[in-house]
């Protein structure tokens, strides 16, 4: 407080290396931190390097008390940050950093380390990526928890398809095969509410928002 009493503190991260380094305060009157995470367990899923030897970049929403509310990792197998943070208009989240990784959930990347721009949602935090050459669409959404996805066809490689919570923690994994062109997912054992589809085959990543009702 003004009087440089501690009001509350909390840790987040897992057991291996974890920094912050930007903070921002929402709108709604919670906290956003952006950082480093090595670790794949306690606060931290979805991390891309499972050896412990690399980073991801680490984005963490809290609300005004200091509840977790979600954490996002980004990035692939080689060391990738985040360094600043800054909210956008629409309510979402601008996240500078650094990428090395060619990877994951990194496209593009030129060779050695690029500057990396990341858009995140403003009700999940996890990035929806509308911007990519591939089209693909879900339907009925919202949904009942019967869901059809169709994509193009990607020679010599599958789809994966991940759904993903509020908190980044991944519900749902299927691998489709590359010759398949629509999909149907029964998604009705999953919970009333906002969940992130993603779909990538290794080159091209595409997050979308989904409504389960």
């Amino acid at each position: 407080d003004s009087a440089f009493n501690v009001i509350r503190k909390k840790c987040f991260g897992g057991t291996k290396p974890d920094f912050a380094y930007d903070m921002q305060i929402a709108s709604d009157g919670g906290f956003i931190s952006c950082g480093i995470t090595k670790s794949n367990d306690g606060d931290v899923t979805g991390n891309h390097d499972t050896t412990g030897l690399f980073t991801d970049a680490w984005i963490v929403k809290t609300d005004s008390s200091g509840l977790l509310q979600w954490q996002f990792a980004s990035g692939g197998s080689m060391t990738d940050d985040s360094r600043s943070v800054l909210q956008t208009p629409d309510g979402g989240w601008l996240v500078a950093g650094s990428a090395n990784s060619t990877d994951g959930d990194v496209t593009g990347n030129h060779g050695s380390y690029d500057l990396r721009l990341v858009k995140l949602s403003a009700v999940t935090g996890i990035e929806e990526n509308n911007s990519v050459p591939v089209s693909v669409n879900i339907f009925p959404n919202p949904s009942g928890g019967i869901v059809q996805i169709g994509f193009p066809v990607s020679p010599g490689s599958k789809w994966k398809c991940e759904v993903l919570n509020l908190l980044g923690e991944k519900v749902f994994l299927k691998s489709i095969s590359s010759s398949a062109q629509e999909e149907v997912l029964n998604l009705s054992f999953l919970c009333r509410g906002i969940y992130v589809l993603r779909l990538s085959n290794g080159k091209i990543s595409v997050s979308k928002l989904l409504a389960i009702e």
